[in-house]
Protein backbone atom coordinates (compact mmCIF):
# COMPACT_ATOMS: atom_id res chain seq x y z
CA UNK A 1 0.00 0.00 0.00
CA UNK A 2 2.75 2.17 0.65
CA UNK A 3 4.56 1.72 -2.26
CA UNK A 4 1.54 2.48 -4.12
CA UNK A 5 1.05 5.52 -2.67
CA UNK A 6 4.51 6.51 -2.85
CA UNK A 7 4.33 5.72 -6.76
CA UNK A 8 1.38 7.32 -6.92
CA UNK A 9 3.41 10.99 -5.99
CA UNK A 10 5.96 10.09 -8.15
CA UNK A 11 3.30 9.74 -11.32
CA UNK A 12 1.71 13.16 -10.02
CA UNK A 13 5.01 15.01 -9.76
CA UNK A 14 6.37 14.04 -12.70
CA UNK A 15 3.33 14.76 -14.15
CA UNK A 16 3.43 18.26 -12.60
CA UNK A 17 6.76 18.96 -13.75
CA UNK A 18 5.92 17.49 -17.12
CA UNK A 19 2.94 20.31 -17.54
CA UNK A 20 5.66 23.18 -15.81
CA UNK A 21 8.19 22.25 -18.80
CA UNK A 22 5.96 22.45 -21.21
CA UNK A 23 4.18 25.32 -19.98
CA UNK A 24 7.43 27.44 -20.34
CA UNK A 25 7.64 27.24 -23.74
CA UNK A 26 6.23 31.19 -24.92
CA UNK A 27 4.53 31.20 -28.32
CA UNK A 28 3.49 34.52 -29.16
CA UNK A 29 1.98 36.07 -32.41
CA UNK A 30 2.63 39.62 -33.79
CA UNK A 31 -0.08 41.34 -32.10
CA UNK A 32 0.45 39.48 -28.88
CA UNK A 33 5.10 40.45 -29.55
CA UNK A 34 3.88 44.48 -29.65
CA UNK A 35 1.92 44.09 -26.99
CA UNK A 36 4.27 42.56 -24.99
CA UNK A 37 7.11 45.07 -26.34
CA UNK A 38 5.02 48.05 -25.42
CA UNK A 39 4.61 46.95 -21.69
CA UNK A 40 8.14 45.99 -21.15
CA UNK A 41 10.51 48.58 -23.28
CA UNK A 42 12.76 50.55 -20.59
CA UNK A 43 12.76 53.17 -23.29
CA UNK A 44 9.00 54.03 -23.18
CA UNK A 45 9.54 53.16 -19.31
CA UNK A 46 12.14 55.72 -19.12
CA UNK A 47 9.78 58.46 -21.17
CA UNK A 48 6.78 58.07 -18.53
CA UNK A 49 9.21 58.69 -15.55
CA UNK A 50 10.19 61.95 -17.05
CA UNK A 51 6.24 62.31 -17.36
CA UNK A 52 6.36 62.15 -13.36
CA UNK A 53 9.05 64.81 -13.69
CA UNK A 54 6.90 67.20 -15.19
CA UNK A 55 4.13 66.99 -13.42
CA UNK A 56 6.43 66.61 -10.64
CA UNK A 57 7.45 71.25 -11.94
CA UNK A 58 3.48 71.68 -12.46
CA UNK A 59 2.41 71.19 -8.54
CA UNK A 60 6.00 73.62 -7.72
CA UNK A 61 4.37 76.17 -10.39
CA UNK A 62 0.76 75.10 -8.01
CA UNK A 63 2.61 75.58 -4.76
CA UNK A 64 4.10 79.59 -5.58
CA UNK A 65 0.24 80.29 -5.22
CA UNK A 66 -0.17 79.39 -1.28
CA UNK A 67 1.45 81.07 1.68
CA UNK A 68 5.16 81.31 1.89
CA UNK A 69 6.80 81.31 5.58
CA UNK A 70 10.04 81.59 6.59
CA UNK A 71 10.91 80.87 10.53
CA UNK A 72 13.89 81.31 13.04
CA UNK A 73 14.05 79.51 16.12
CA UNK A 74 16.13 78.70 19.30
CA UNK A 75 16.60 77.42 22.34
CA UNK A 76 19.66 78.04 24.62
CA UNK A 77 20.37 78.14 28.23
CA UNK A 78 20.11 81.93 29.93
CA UNK A 79 21.39 83.23 33.45
CA UNK A 80 19.27 86.10 35.50
CA UNK A 81 18.57 89.79 34.13
CA UNK A 82 16.96 92.77 36.02
CA UNK A 83 16.34 96.06 35.24
CA UNK A 84 16.03 98.19 32.58
CA UNK A 85 17.58 100.06 29.15
CA UNK A 86 19.57 102.60 31.28
CA UNK A 87 20.99 99.62 33.03
CA UNK A 88 21.24 95.78 34.62
CA UNK A 89 21.99 93.39 36.76
CA UNK A 90 23.22 89.80 35.81
CA UNK A 91 23.24 86.80 38.40
CA UNK A 92 25.09 84.26 36.93
CA UNK A 93 24.30 82.14 40.16
CA UNK A 94 20.52 81.60 39.07
CA UNK A 95 19.85 79.88 35.26
CA UNK A 96 16.94 78.80 33.11
CA UNK A 97 15.85 78.74 29.39
CA UNK A 98 15.72 81.76 26.55
CA UNK A 99 13.60 80.33 23.39
CA UNK A 100 12.31 82.70 21.00
CA UNK A 101 11.34 82.24 17.42
CA UNK A 102 10.55 84.79 14.88
CA UNK A 103 9.46 84.45 10.69
CA UNK A 104 8.17 86.35 8.07
CA UNK A 105 6.10 85.39 4.89
CA UNK A 106 3.42 86.27 2.23
CA UNK A 107 0.62 85.42 0.33
CA UNK A 108 0.21 86.36 -3.15
CA UNK A 109 -2.18 88.64 -4.11
CA UNK A 110 -1.50 89.54 -8.13
CA UNK A 111 1.26 88.67 -9.85
CA UNK A 112 0.99 89.68 -13.36
CA UNK A 113 0.20 86.22 -14.57
CA UNK A 114 3.84 84.78 -13.40
CA UNK A 115 2.39 81.88 -11.21
CA UNK A 116 -0.59 81.36 -13.97
CA UNK A 117 1.79 81.57 -16.83
CA UNK A 118 4.22 78.66 -15.22
CA UNK A 119 1.48 76.73 -14.54
CA UNK A 120 0.77 76.63 -18.22
CA UNK A 121 4.55 76.20 -19.48
CA UNK A 122 4.24 72.83 -16.74
CA UNK A 123 0.89 71.80 -18.46
CA UNK A 124 2.16 71.84 -21.82
CA UNK A 125 5.42 70.21 -20.63
CA UNK A 126 3.24 67.23 -19.53
CA UNK A 127 1.78 66.83 -23.20
CA UNK A 128 4.92 67.34 -25.04
CA UNK A 129 6.63 64.42 -22.61
CA UNK A 130 3.72 62.40 -23.32
CA UNK A 131 3.48 62.66 -26.91
CA UNK A 132 7.68 61.55 -26.59
CA UNK A 133 6.32 58.20 -24.89
CA UNK A 134 4.02 57.64 -27.37
CA UNK A 135 6.84 58.40 -30.40
CA UNK A 136 9.27 56.05 -28.60
CA UNK A 137 6.11 53.62 -29.00
CA UNK A 138 5.77 53.98 -32.37
CA UNK A 139 9.58 53.00 -32.84
CA UNK A 140 8.85 50.38 -30.70
CA UNK A 141 6.18 48.86 -32.61
CA UNK A 142 7.97 49.61 -35.63
CA UNK A 143 11.13 47.48 -34.27
CA UNK A 144 8.94 44.80 -33.09
CA UNK A 145 7.27 44.35 -36.62
CA UNK A 146 11.25 44.04 -38.38
CA UNK A 147 12.38 41.76 -36.45
CA UNK A 148 9.49 39.16 -36.27
CA UNK A 149 9.34 39.88 -40.07
CA UNK A 150 12.57 39.15 -40.15
CA UNK A 151 12.22 35.77 -38.27
CA UNK A 152 9.38 34.64 -40.66
CA UNK A 153 11.61 35.46 -43.64
CA UNK A 154 14.59 33.66 -42.27
CA UNK A 155 12.97 30.70 -40.97
CA UNK A 156 10.72 30.94 -44.43
CA UNK A 157 14.06 31.07 -46.69
CA UNK A 158 15.68 27.90 -44.16
CA UNK A 159 12.44 25.73 -45.32
CA UNK A 160 12.56 26.72 -49.02
CA UNK A 161 16.15 26.23 -48.97
CA UNK A 162 15.90 22.77 -47.52
CA UNK A 163 13.63 22.28 -49.89
CA UNK A 164 15.78 22.92 -53.18
CA UNK A 165 18.73 21.21 -51.36
CA UNK A 166 17.22 17.50 -51.17
CA UNK A 167 15.52 18.39 -54.84
CA UNK A 168 19.22 18.76 -55.62
CA UNK A 169 20.06 15.55 -53.32
CA UNK A 170 17.78 13.87 -56.07
CA UNK A 171 19.32 14.72 -58.89
CA UNK A 172 23.13 14.34 -57.39
CA UNK A 173 22.21 10.72 -56.71
CA UNK A 174 20.81 10.42 -60.31
CA UNK A 175 23.70 11.43 -61.73
CA UNK A 176 25.94 9.35 -59.67
CA UNK A 177 24.13 6.53 -60.89
CA UNK A 178 24.14 7.60 -64.39
CA UNK A 179 28.23 7.95 -63.95
CA UNK A 180 28.95 4.52 -62.72
CA UNK A 181 26.66 3.15 -65.35
CA UNK A 182 28.76 5.27 -67.76
CA UNK A 183 25.95 5.64 -70.32
CA UNK A 184 27.33 8.81 -71.42
CA UNK A 185 24.16 10.97 -70.39
CA UNK A 186 26.05 12.55 -67.49
CA UNK A 187 29.92 12.69 -67.29
CA UNK A 188 31.74 13.32 -63.91
CA UNK A 189 32.35 16.89 -64.71
CA UNK A 190 29.09 16.87 -64.80
CA UNK A 191 28.69 15.66 -60.80
CA UNK A 192 31.61 17.85 -60.12
CA UNK A 193 29.33 20.94 -61.08
CA UNK A 194 26.37 19.79 -59.06
CA UNK A 195 27.97 19.36 -56.15
CA UNK A 196 29.34 22.59 -56.58
CA UNK A 197 26.37 23.59 -56.68
CA UNK A 198 24.91 22.10 -53.64
CA UNK A 199 27.88 23.07 -51.74
CA UNK A 200 27.06 27.06 -52.74
CA UNK A 201 23.34 26.59 -51.93
CA UNK A 202 24.20 25.15 -48.53
CA UNK A 203 26.58 28.11 -47.60
CA UNK A 204 23.41 30.20 -48.37
CA UNK A 205 21.32 28.13 -46.65
CA UNK A 206 23.38 28.15 -43.41
CA UNK A 207 23.05 31.52 -43.86
CA UNK A 208 19.46 31.59 -43.72
CA UNK A 209 19.95 29.20 -40.69
CA UNK A 210 22.16 31.50 -38.78
CA UNK A 211 19.96 34.72 -39.80
CA UNK A 212 16.80 32.83 -38.34
CA UNK A 213 18.84 32.39 -34.77
CA UNK A 214 19.78 36.10 -34.51
CA UNK A 215 16.43 37.58 -35.58
CA UNK A 216 15.01 35.18 -32.95
CA UNK A 217 16.80 36.34 -30.24
CA UNK A 218 16.63 40.13 -31.07
CA UNK A 219 12.74 39.96 -31.35
CA UNK A 220 13.04 37.88 -27.88
CA UNK A 221 15.02 41.32 -26.19
CA UNK A 222 12.67 43.59 -28.17
CA UNK A 223 9.66 42.18 -26.00
CA UNK A 224 11.47 41.34 -22.59
CA UNK A 225 12.85 37.71 -22.55
CA UNK A 226 16.24 36.54 -21.82
CA UNK A 227 18.14 34.78 -24.29
CA UNK A 228 17.54 31.30 -22.92
CA UNK A 229 14.09 31.62 -22.82
CA UNK A 230 12.31 28.98 -24.45
CA UNK A 231 10.38 31.16 -27.21
CA UNK A 232 8.87 30.90 -30.84
CA UNK A 233 6.23 32.52 -32.90
CA UNK A 234 2.92 31.02 -33.75
CA UNK A 235 3.11 31.47 -37.30
CA UNK A 236 6.58 30.88 -39.38
CA UNK A 237 5.95 31.17 -43.07
CA UNK A 238 6.18 35.06 -43.77
CA UNK A 239 2.77 35.97 -45.38
CA UNK A 240 1.12 39.58 -46.61
CA UNK A 241 0.05 41.53 -43.71
CA UNK A 242 -3.56 42.38 -44.59
CA UNK A 243 -4.82 46.54 -44.55
CA UNK A 244 -7.13 47.95 -46.43
CA UNK A 245 -5.54 51.09 -48.11
CA UNK A 246 -7.11 54.62 -48.10
CA UNK A 247 -5.66 57.40 -50.06
CA UNK A 248 -2.45 59.32 -50.31
CA UNK A 249 -4.35 62.16 -49.23
CA UNK A 250 -5.89 60.77 -46.71
CA UNK A 251 -3.46 59.87 -44.95
CA UNK A 252 -1.52 62.66 -45.06
CA UNK A 253 -4.20 64.44 -43.36
CA UNK A 254 -4.11 62.34 -40.59
CA UNK A 255 -0.59 62.22 -40.44
CA UNK A 256 -0.59 65.92 -39.67
CA UNK A 257 -3.55 65.00 -36.57
CA UNK A 258 -1.95 62.09 -35.44
CA UNK A 259 1.69 62.63 -35.72
CA UNK A 260 3.08 62.84 -31.70
CA UNK A 261 5.94 65.04 -33.41
CA UNK A 262 3.31 67.49 -34.51
CA UNK A 263 1.55 67.60 -31.08
CA UNK A 264 4.94 68.08 -29.16
CA UNK A 265 5.68 71.07 -31.55
CA UNK A 266 1.97 72.64 -30.63
CA UNK A 267 2.77 72.22 -27.00
CA UNK A 268 6.24 73.03 -27.03
CA UNK A 269 5.18 76.70 -29.05
CA UNK A 270 2.78 77.04 -26.21
CA UNK A 271 4.83 76.07 -23.12
CA UNK A 272 7.70 79.01 -24.90
CA UNK A 273 4.74 81.25 -25.16
CA UNK A 274 4.00 80.74 -21.62
CA UNK A 275 7.47 81.39 -20.21
CA UNK A 276 8.08 84.24 -22.25
CA UNK A 277 5.21 85.69 -20.47
CA UNK A 278 6.39 84.36 -17.03
CA UNK A 279 9.39 85.87 -17.70
CA UNK A 280 8.00 89.26 -18.65
CA UNK A 281 6.02 89.68 -15.79
CA UNK A 282 9.59 89.80 -13.45
CA UNK A 283 9.39 93.27 -14.74
CA UNK A 284 6.66 94.04 -11.85
CA UNK A 285 6.86 93.33 -8.59
CA UNK A 286 4.50 90.72 -7.11
CA UNK A 287 2.25 92.35 -4.78
CA UNK A 288 1.20 90.29 -1.88
CA UNK A 289 -0.40 90.03 1.96
CA UNK A 290 3.11 90.19 4.07
CA UNK A 291 3.01 88.86 7.33
CA UNK A 292 5.66 89.22 10.23
CA UNK A 293 5.73 87.34 13.81
CA UNK A 294 8.08 87.36 16.97
CA UNK A 295 7.85 85.18 20.19
CA UNK A 296 10.40 85.47 23.00
CA UNK A 297 10.70 84.32 26.05
CA UNK A 298 13.04 84.21 29.33
CA UNK A 299 11.46 83.65 32.90
CA UNK A 300 14.42 85.01 34.18
CA UNK A 301 15.13 88.04 32.42
CA UNK A 302 13.19 90.97 33.70
CA UNK A 303 10.30 92.17 30.56
CA UNK A 304 10.40 95.34 29.93
CA UNK A 305 7.03 97.43 29.47
CA UNK A 306 7.83 100.06 27.64
CA UNK A 307 6.93 99.73 23.43
CA UNK A 308 9.80 101.93 23.10
CA UNK A 309 12.09 99.42 24.65
CA UNK A 310 14.23 96.46 22.23
CA UNK A 311 13.80 93.59 24.10
CA UNK A 312 14.55 90.22 22.44
CA UNK A 313 13.84 88.01 25.60
CA UNK A 314 10.52 88.57 26.11
CA UNK A 315 8.15 89.28 23.06
CA UNK A 316 5.28 88.43 20.82
CA UNK A 317 4.29 90.73 18.29
CA UNK A 318 2.45 89.70 14.91
CA UNK A 319 1.62 91.54 11.99
CA UNK A 320 0.24 92.46 8.65
CA UNK A 321 0.50 94.66 5.82
CA UNK A 322 0.34 94.77 1.80
CA UNK A 323 3.67 93.91 0.66
CA UNK A 324 5.27 94.35 -2.40
CA UNK A 325 8.05 91.48 -3.51
CA UNK A 326 10.69 92.52 -6.72
CA UNK A 327 13.59 91.10 -7.97
CA UNK A 328 15.35 94.29 -9.68
CA UNK A 329 17.59 92.15 -12.15
CA UNK A 330 16.32 93.26 -15.34
CA UNK A 331 19.00 92.58 -17.38
CA UNK A 332 18.83 88.77 -16.48
CA UNK A 333 15.10 88.72 -17.20
CA UNK A 334 15.43 90.56 -20.80
CA UNK A 335 18.45 87.88 -21.15
CA UNK A 336 15.88 84.83 -20.27
CA UNK A 337 13.55 86.92 -22.51
CA UNK A 338 15.40 86.14 -25.41
CA UNK A 339 16.63 83.31 -25.01
CA UNK A 340 12.75 82.04 -25.11
CA UNK A 341 12.20 83.56 -27.72
CA UNK A 342 14.99 82.40 -29.95
CA UNK A 343 13.56 79.06 -28.67
CA UNK A 344 10.23 79.46 -29.76
CA UNK A 345 11.44 81.10 -33.27
CA UNK A 346 13.31 77.69 -33.58
CA UNK A 347 9.85 75.91 -32.48
CA UNK A 348 8.17 77.52 -35.30
CA UNK A 349 10.84 76.93 -37.93
CA UNK A 350 10.50 73.50 -37.05
CA UNK A 351 6.78 73.24 -37.48
CA UNK A 352 7.15 74.91 -40.83
CA UNK A 353 9.22 72.23 -41.60
CA UNK A 354 7.58 69.34 -40.12
CA UNK A 355 3.92 70.68 -41.80
CA UNK A 356 6.09 70.46 -45.48
CA UNK A 357 8.44 67.53 -44.43
CA UNK A 358 5.63 64.76 -43.02
CA UNK A 359 3.06 64.76 -46.05
CA UNK A 360 6.33 63.79 -48.48
CA UNK A 361 7.26 61.11 -45.60
CA UNK A 362 3.80 60.10 -46.32
CA UNK A 363 3.87 59.99 -50.11
CA UNK A 364 7.09 58.07 -49.79
CA UNK A 365 5.82 55.34 -47.71
CA UNK A 366 2.91 55.10 -49.29
CA UNK A 367 4.31 54.83 -52.90
CA UNK A 368 7.07 52.25 -51.62
CA UNK A 369 3.81 50.15 -50.13
CA UNK A 370 2.40 50.38 -54.06
CA UNK A 371 5.81 49.28 -55.70
CA UNK A 372 6.23 46.57 -53.44
CA UNK A 373 2.83 44.85 -54.06
CA UNK A 374 3.58 45.43 -57.59
CA UNK A 375 6.92 43.52 -56.53
CA UNK A 376 5.38 40.61 -55.37
CA UNK A 377 2.89 39.79 -58.35
CA UNK A 378 6.06 40.12 -60.54
CA UNK A 379 8.11 37.37 -58.10
CA UNK A 380 5.02 35.31 -58.01
CA UNK A 381 4.82 35.32 -61.39
CA UNK A 382 8.95 34.45 -61.80
CA UNK A 383 8.76 31.62 -59.11
CA UNK A 384 6.05 29.93 -60.81
CA UNK A 385 8.15 30.03 -64.09
CA UNK A 386 11.24 29.17 -62.39
CA UNK A 387 9.63 25.77 -60.41
CA UNK A 388 8.07 24.86 -64.23
CA UNK A 389 12.07 25.87 -65.78
CA UNK A 390 13.38 23.46 -63.22
CA UNK A 391 10.89 20.50 -63.75
CA UNK A 392 11.39 20.51 -67.48
CA UNK A 393 14.99 20.43 -66.87
CA UNK A 394 14.96 16.80 -66.29
CA UNK A 395 14.67 16.89 -62.46
CA UNK A 396 12.74 13.62 -60.93
CA UNK A 397 11.98 12.19 -64.81
CA UNK A 398 12.73 9.08 -65.60
CA UNK A 399 14.54 9.79 -68.46
CA UNK A 400 18.07 10.96 -66.71
CA UNK A 401 18.59 14.36 -65.60
CA UNK A 402 18.32 16.36 -68.59
CA UNK A 403 20.90 18.76 -69.34
CA UNK A 404 23.38 19.48 -66.47
CA UNK A 405 23.66 23.40 -67.86
CA UNK A 406 19.80 23.27 -67.47
CA UNK A 407 19.80 21.98 -64.54
CA UNK A 408 22.07 23.99 -62.32
CA UNK A 409 20.57 27.51 -64.13
CA UNK A 410 16.99 26.87 -63.59
CA UNK A 411 18.41 25.73 -60.03
CA UNK A 412 19.79 28.72 -60.04
CA UNK A 413 16.88 30.68 -61.16
CA UNK A 414 14.49 28.81 -58.99
CA UNK A 415 16.62 29.75 -55.99
CA UNK A 416 16.67 33.40 -56.64
CA UNK A 417 13.05 33.76 -57.70
CA UNK A 418 11.82 32.00 -54.43
CA UNK A 419 13.69 34.05 -52.00
CA UNK A 420 13.05 38.01 -54.17
CA UNK A 421 9.23 36.69 -53.60
CA UNK A 422 9.96 35.96 -49.86
CA UNK A 423 11.53 39.48 -49.87
CA UNK A 424 8.99 41.53 -51.73
CA UNK A 425 6.64 39.85 -48.97
CA UNK A 426 8.94 41.28 -46.31
CA UNK A 427 9.58 44.38 -47.92
CA UNK A 428 5.56 44.71 -48.54
CA UNK A 429 5.16 44.14 -44.65
CA UNK A 430 7.98 46.35 -43.50
CA UNK A 431 6.67 49.03 -46.34
CA UNK A 432 3.28 48.78 -44.57
CA UNK A 433 5.29 49.48 -40.91
CA UNK A 434 7.10 52.22 -42.32
CA UNK A 435 3.49 54.02 -43.45
CA UNK A 436 2.13 53.09 -39.73
CA UNK A 437 5.05 55.22 -38.59
CA UNK A 438 4.87 58.13 -40.48
CA UNK A 439 0.89 58.21 -40.28
CA UNK A 440 1.13 57.48 -36.51
CA UNK A 441 -1.74 55.38 -36.66
CA UNK A 442 -1.92 51.38 -37.43
CA UNK A 443 -2.80 51.15 -41.12
CA UNK A 444 -3.07 47.25 -41.11
CA UNK A 445 -5.68 45.04 -39.61
CA UNK A 446 -3.14 44.24 -36.48
CA UNK A 447 -5.01 45.37 -33.11
CA UNK A 448 -2.79 45.75 -30.16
Amino acid sequence: MKLNMRYGWLCLTALFLGFSLQAAKIEVDLEEAITLALKKNPEIREKKELIGVSKGQLEEAKAAQWPKLETLSFLAPMYKITGNALGDTKDRDSWSYFFRSEGKGYVPLYTFEKISSFKMAASNKIQVDTLKTEETAHEVVYKTKEYYYSFQLAWTLTKEGDNIMQKIDKIINKAEDLVKKETGEVTRVDLYKLRVFKSAGLSKLNKAQTGQGLAQNALKMQIGFNRDADFDIKKHRVQIEKADLQSLDDYADLALKNRPEMGQLKHGLMARDALVKAERASYFPMIALGFKYAAATAPLVQNQQSYFAYDIYNEGTVGAALAFKWDLDFLTTRAKIQQLKAEHSALLAKNEYAVRGIPMQVRKAYSAVEEQAKNIEYSKEGKKYAEKWFLQSGMGTAFGIGEVKEVLESAAAIAMMTKDYYMALFDYNMALSELTKVVGKEVTHLQY
